[in-house]
C-alpha cells in the first residue's frame, strides 16, 4: 500500500512485530498529500522488486487483525474484563 500517514494508516499497515507493509507520504495539514512523495514511493515499488515483494508478503499479516472473528473476540475479553470490574465477586 501507498498512503498518507494521516491518522492512525502507520497502525494499519504495520504487523504485530512492527513491520510495515506500505509505504507512507506525509498529509500537510492544509491541502493535498505531496505528489512527488506519492511519485518517489511508486517509482520506489517500480525500481525496488524486494521491497514490492517484501511488503505484499507482509500485507496479510498486517490486514489479519481486521479479521472479524479477532476483532469479535478483543471486544469480548473486553467486555467481560468491564464486567467483572462493575459486578462484585463472590
Amino acid at each position: 500500500v501507498i498512503s498518507t500517514n494521516v491518522g492512525e494508516i502507520e497502525q494499519m499497515i504495520r504487523t504485530d512485530d512492527g513491520q510495515e507493509a506500505g509505504l507512507l507520504t506525509d498529509f500537510p495539514a492544509q491541502g493535498l498529500a505531496d505528489v512527488q512523495q506519492l511519485y518517489q514511493a511508486m517509482k520506489r515499488y517500480a525500481t525496488e522488486p524486494d521491497l514490492l515483494l517484501r511488503h505484499q508478503a507482509l500485507a496479510p499479516q498486517a490486514f489479519a487483525k481486521f479479521d472479524m472473528s479477532r476483532c469479535v473476540a478483543s471486544y469480548m475479553s473486553l467486555y467481560q474484563d468491564c464486567a467483572k470490574a462493575i459486578v462484585p465477586h463472590e
